[in-house]
């Protein structure tokens, strides 16, 4: 689980901050893929309840979350 540290990528329902549950990385880079990660807005995913956004609002959020994740945790190996 990911934190996303960023003020401007919160829960639009409750404004809590948001973490991506990846699954799923870039081989050469590290970086989750576009579709390889989940976004929730607590860090006890799945045993807690997170909120249920609709179609066009979760796709917005996950945008944000993959450009944060693509900005900030590359790691290219050595």
């Amino acid at each position: 689980m990911v934190k996303i540290e960023s003020d401007n990528t919160k829960c639009p329902n409750c404004g809590k901050p948001v973490y991506a549950d990846i699954f799923e990385v870039e081989t050469n880079t590290n970086i989750p893929t576009e579709a390889g990660f989940h976004t929730v807005c607590n860090d006890n995913f799945p045993f807690e309840e997170t909120c249920h956004l609709d179609y066009s609002t979760a796709i917005e959020l996950d945008k944000k979350v993959y450009q944060w994740l693509a900005m900030n945790t590359r790691k290219i190996p050595l």
